[in-house]
């Protein structure tokens, strides 16, 4: 509705000439995540009411206890069986424990189609032994609650972290109506090195230095492979690898699909009540945001 009433306002004031409003990217000083309160959504009236979030796996006791991923999954292993890998819920509740931040955008689903909710954390992780189920928890303030439909399907996973996904964040603010107005506080990324890549990516040395000389070099690579395999976390830890340190502000991931136009990509004109307006897409509004800036920024097209 900002945007629409700048539109009004510089149209009129050019005489009916179509001028170019430029939305205001998301500033990810804080990240963006989505989450699920439960099976069904079955906590989501209870969180709301008593201001809070949480996550699951009480048998794991208070989270901070743990020194990393990998020993959240032994530990899962341990309680609930061995027969699965536990790679994603333990991937969960690291974050939820220790990389969300307070002053993160939150968005609550229902299944795989339906956003109902939205929310500012506001404290560090908590554990809250006199809870009955669900005792790791953080406050947030919670900012919607009602039912928006989500175009295609929502990620499964129960926290997913998003930030990277620019349009996608910026669509899911543009659907709840959000006028964005992040939180500015600096932020310390965590450092990343070419050891965390090997250890976290499939890959060898040479692979790896092959890659990185290629791509700084030529300034784009293709990666080609079956779907599923990692392709686009590969790219991104590829990126923090020459930055590093993971600095998701200098990440911008887009993905391609049917319904992915030139306009969505670089700028078009998109109709209105009173007409036409020029409007700016992912790529264009990236490079604009690195362009006063002499670090290196990553752009990943997922397709």
């Amino acid at each position: 509705m900002v945007l629409y009433k700048r539109f009004l306002k510089e149209w009129a004031e050019s005489g009916g000439n179509p001028v170019i409003v430029k939305p205001t990217p998301p500033k990810y000083k804080n990240r963006y995540w989505m989450y699920a309160p439960g099976e069904g959504s079955r906590f989501w009236d209870e969180f709301y009411e008593k201001g809070i979030m949480g996550i699951g796996w009480e048998e794991l006791g208070d989270l901070k206890q743990y020194d990393s991923k990998e020993a959240m999954k032994q530990k899962m292993k341990e309680e609930y069986g061995e027969e699965y890998s536990y790679k994603n819920d333990g991937y969960a509740t690291w974050q939820f424990a220790n990389e969300m931040n307070v002053g993160d955008i939150v968005f609550v689903k229902r299944g795989r189609g339906k956003i109902i909710g939205r929310g500012i954390v506001s404290s560090d992780y908590i554990y809250d032994k006199d809870r009955d189920e669900y005792n790791n928890i953080r406050r947030v303030e919670w900012t919607h609650k009602g039912e928006w439909d989500h175009e295609g399907q929502i990620v499964l996973k129960t926290l997913t972290d998003i930030t990277p996904y620019t349009d996608y964040c910026r669509k899911l603010e543009d659907l709840l109506a959000v006028d964005i107005d992040i939180i500015d506080r600096e932020v310390k990324y965590d450092p990343y090195t070419e050891n965390d890549f090997l250890n976290e990516v499939f890959m060898d040395r040479e692979r790896y230095l092959d890659l990185k000389n290629l791509l700084l070099k030529k300034k784009n690579i293709i990666l080609e492979g079956a779907p599923g395999v990692g392709k686009t976390f590969m790219a991104e830890r590829l990126a923090f690898s020459i930055m590093g340190e993971k600095d998701i502000s200098r990440v911008r991931v887009v993905q391609f699909h049917q319904s992915y136009s030139y306009e969505d990509f670089i700028m078009g004109y998109r109709p209105t009540e009173q007409g036409f307006t020029l409007k700016t897409g992912a790529f264009y509004d990236f490079c604009k945001e690195a362009e006063p800036d002499d670090k290196e920024y990553f752009f990943i097209i997922d397709e």
